[in-house]
């Protein structure tokens, strides 16, 4: 059996989000969802009081976070401080420099949302030429289905694997969009690794026949 996985979500530790941990963990389970990512805005440590592992109702909850950078938001895992970023200061966050910087360090980093429409939400076309992704979201709760076809088309046109998460910003929308994993995830290591083995794919549970060509692979059981 597949592991159902959010790989994007937002806490009361990110500036635009008012989420109790309590509450993200309530509607998880509700939502059918095994793994919750917690991966809050700018930091991976604003969201240390929220702990990691395996809780007694079986949830798992692992951290990262979403990082802006001159070419988009980017998912990052497996990189557990601060280190990375450089908001605040003069020098704009240079996208392929934190994805060498991430991949140095034994963590992966993941494209979110690339055609999302505002700000600096998108990194769109330009990021066919980064180097070293592990994958692009291309189900993202928050996208139109326009936004989130155009993001198929990219990690087609990279040969990237493609993954999902809601982007919830309030508790009912944790695991409206997710992944599924073909092996057990219990630690950021175990989802480190099912990323960069291409294990971790998008699924919508059918709820548009547009995602037929993303939703057709084979478990790794």
């Amino acid at each position: 059996m597949a592991v159902k996985i959010d790989l994007h979500i937002h806490s009361r530790y990110s500036f635009d989000c008012s989420s109790r941990v309590e509450d993200i963990l309530q509607w998880g389970k509700q939502n059918g969802v095994d793994v919750l990512c917690i991966t809050d805005h700018h930091s991976y440590l604003k969201s240390a009081p929220i702990s990691e592992g395996v809780r007694q109702n079986g949830l798992v909850v692992l951290r990262g976070a979403e990082a802006t950078t001159n070419n988009g938001h980017f998912l990052i895992y497996g990189v557990q401080d601060d280190s990375w970023n450089c908001r605040g200061s003069q020098e704009e966050l240079d996208a392929q420099r934190l994805i060498d910087y991430v991949n140095a360090l034994g963590g992966v980093v993941i494209a979110a949302h690339p055609f999302r429409k505002g700000g600096d939400y998108s990194g769109g076309w330009r990021m066919t030429r980064l180097r070293g992704l592990v994958a692009i979201e291309t189900w993202n709760n928050r996208c139109t289905d326009e936004e989130n076809q155009e993001a198929v088309r990219l990690a087609q046109k990279m040969g990237l694997p493609m993954v999902g998460g809601s982007d919830a910003h309030i508790p009912e929308a944790v695991g409206t969009a997710y992944s599924l994993v073909g092996r057990e995830i219990r630690s950021l290591k175990d989802l480190v690794q099912a990323l960069k083995q291409g294990l971790c794919r998008m699924d919508n549970g059918g709820r548009d026949q547009k995602y037929t060509l993303v939703r057709a692979w084979d478990y790794d059981l």
